[in-house]
């Protein structure tokens, strides 16, 4: 949830719906990785297919040295630290440009929400959702207590803007503030705030709130948004104007949010039909699987 192995996991269950063949490799197993090399397993592949982009440099350095086609899949944040590695100087910055502009042969977008980001760094990019197998879930019963989820990791807690929720949590002392992934905070935080730490089965997190909340600083579009709004439960967003969303982004407009929620006692239909007309995993399944046709037809010069 939230981390380069769990995305790596959604691309290829969506690999697995084409008729590729795929094995993932994640950046903290070094040792498999290692095998893998030393073995010549990885001469039995065309093709190396990234998500994160450059998220791990050492890696994505390694596998560039095997002369192989290359697919990097931008989810968000990557945009915004090869932007920062872009405008640096120093070796790490030539290595991360010479990876990015010359050893892909293409570059996937998770949303058009990051395509105006891409092209200014002189990158052009087709869109492929990653979207987990439980996008379509569809609409769950809200629970009998109100309550609000949220979401980071410990050290990214200022980046998600934790202190938003903390403020919230105050302004709302009789509401239970759930975080999931983070386990602590430095700060000193109201009573109603529930760190829940690493949820390996989100369905009863879900199933146990009414709103989800989400106000990072920068965003592709969120997945767990697309969940939440799948199960019918409501959603305070900050970076996109989102069918069946509450748009707010300072303190005093998510509380207004809040507010309005609390007033409505049926699921949030209107997010849930939003997602089921507008993303479908079989779909983006069939885009990527397109797109690797015509990489491979552009590899034997058909």
């Amino acid at each position: 949830m939230g981390s380069v192995p769990y995305w790596n996991n959604v691309a290829g269950d969506l690999l697995a719906r084409t008729s590729y063949q795929y094995e993932i490799l994640q950046p903290n197993q070094w040792l498999k990785c290692l095998g893998w090399f030393i073995s010549g397993k990885f001469r039995k592949f065309d093709l190396i297919y990234q998500v994160c982009a450059i998220n791990n440099w050492p890696l994505a350095l390694a596998l560039s040295l095997l002369r192989k086609p290359w697919i990097l899949h931008w989810i968000g944040t990557d945009v915004l630290s090869f932007r920062e590695k872009k405008a640096s100087r120093g070796w790490r910055r030539f290595i991360v440009s010479r990876l990015v502009y010359k050893r892909a042969v293409q570059f996937l977008s998770d949303s058009r929400y990051l395509l105006d980001e891409l092209n200014q760094l002189g990158l052009e990019a087709d869109v492929v959702k990653l979207l987990p197998n439980k996008i379509d879930i569809g609409v769950q019963p809200l629970p009998d207590k109100f309550s609000v989820l949220a979401y980071w990791p410990d050290h990214r807690e200022a980046f998600y803007r934790g202190e938003r929720v903390f403020r919230l949590a105050e302004m709302f002392p009789d509401v239970e503030f759930k975080v999931a992934k983070a386990t602590k905070s430095d700060k000193t935080v109201p009573p109603n705030v529930t760190f829940l730490g690493n949820q390996e089965d989100m369905e009863s997190v879900y199933n146990g709130v009414s709103v989800f909340i989400r106000t990072p600083e920068h965003d592709s579009l969120s997945a767990m948004v697309l969940e939440a709004l799948t199960r019918g439960r409501y959603v305070i967003y900050n970076q996109h104007s989102i069918t069946g969303c509450h748009c707010a982004d300072s303190v005093e407009e998510c509380a207004d949010a809040l507010k309005d929620i609390m007033k409505q006692s049926a699921p949030n239909h209107e997010g849930a039909e939003f997602v089921r007309k507008n993303f479908n995993v079989e779909m983006e399944a069939q885009n990527l699987e397109v797109i690797l046709d015509e990489i491979f037809k552009k590899q034997k010069g058909t």
